[in-house]
């Protein structure tokens, strides 16, 4: 049972979760600065990609604009 738990302790965590629109607008605190995994349908807008079928506006920014914390 120790090994089981070590192990799972040790494993590295996701790169991305995976969400809703509606959870992201709800939450968005929670999901800021974070890799996420969305199943929707998008548009590009110019710079930035709007997500389709949701209630307001939700823009995504594209990687190229996302900002590094390494240094």
């Amino acid at each position: 049972m120790v090994i089981c738990v070590a192990a799972s302790a040790a494993a590295q965590a996701p790169g991305r979760m995976a969400t809703t629109v509606d959870a992201l607008v709800t939450s968005a605190l929670f999901y800021n600065g974070k890799d996420v995994a969305i199943r929707q349908g998008f548009k590009n807008t110019g710079a930035w990609t709007e997500l389709e079928g949701t209630a307001r506006p939700v823009f995504v920014a594209p990687w190229s604009l996302t900002f590094s914390t390494g240094g």
